[in-house]
């Protein structure tokens, strides 16, 4: 943990050149990497069944590891592309090795537990970010408009999320939990990017043309990541789940259209509560029960 806190503090400006930043960083990222291969080295040893998973995923991290310390050789956009390469690499050998390990599944309750608090955990980052946009603001219609808009986005969004979300720990299809940890990052990013929407629209401090740009691809984002898991594990919802993202997602594209940023994110929040209404009443009323553990 104190590796990823030093990661994140090398992002952004600094008094260090960006080469110099970038090496430490990655520096930081193949020390975690070595820790994680160790610990599956040793997990070898303890977990009857598991020798040919464990040694193969430490072979995969060593791997993955290694593409990324090959970044280190190049400057400019090639380091970052040779680096994120060595992620995808570890990324999608990671679901094949699983794949084939034969009688090996992740324990369900524990993944999507520790999931859902790092969505609260974000969830109250978004709340962070809608007070600071409050502190010292002009008290007109607009903010006050994007205040309350906001905030009831907030709410949805956290019915929306977390309605459903026990559902996945009897989730028999969820057998690695790849979909769910990889499909999470668009989740994030779409809240991440909701968040910092929504701070702006009460500051008025992003052009018009620009947040709706930023409204629009973190929604798409968050319902992507949302939706995918639920659409792979559960077959009954997918025909619901297609027809609520693209309503919700064109209610907010035709809030775009409005000129004004309190109407586009009044927009993305009604398409919101319709999800949660539909969810409810249309969505979650197939059974899918076939397809959960009793």
């Amino acid at each position: 943990m104190f590796l990823v806190v030093a990661m994140g503090g090398l992002l952004g400006t600094g008094a260090v050149g960006t080469i110099e930043r970038s090496t430490l960083f990655i520096g930081f990222y193949l020390v975690i990497r070595l820790v994680l291969a160790g610990m599956f080295l040793t997990a070898a040893k303890d977990q009857e069944g598991a020798a040919y998973y464990t040694r193969a995923m430490t072979i995969t991290i060593l791997l993955g590891a290694g593409i990324a310390a090959l970044s280190l050789a190049f400057g400019g956009i090639a380091r970052q592309i040779v680096f994120l390469g060595g992620i995808a690499f570890e990324m999608v050998a990671s679901v094949t090795v699983s794949h084939r390990a034969k009688g090996l599944s992740v324990h369900r309750e524990h993944l999507v537990e520790r999931v859902g608090l790092l969505g609260i955990i974000l969830l109250g980052e978004s709340i962070i970010s809608m007070v600071g946009g409050l502190r010292g603001m002009e008290w007109d219609g607009p903010a006050v408009t994007a205040a309350i808009t906001g905030f009831v986005m907030l709410c949805a969004i956290w019915w929306i999320y977390f309605d459903s979300f026990d559902s996945l720990e009897k989730a028999t299809r969820l057998e690695h939990g790849f979909v769910l940890l990889y499909t999470q990052v668009l989740f994030l990013l779409g809240l991440g990017v909701l968040a910092n929407v929504v701070g702006h629209a009460i500051r008025g401090s992003l052009g018009y043309t620009d947040f709706c740009i930023l409204l629009v691809a973190g929604m798409s984002l968050f319902y992507l990541g949302k939706q995918i898991t639920y659409y792979s594990v559960f077959p009954p919802y997918r025909f619901n789940i297609v027809v609520n993202s693209m309503v919700c997602i064109g209610v907010t594209i035709a809030g775009t259209l409005t000129g004004r940023i309190e109407y586009a994110l009044i927009a993305a929040t009604a398409g919101m509560l319709f999800y949660t209404w539909s969810n409810v009443r249309w969505t979650l009323t197939k059974d899918a029960t076939a397809y959960q553990e009793a």
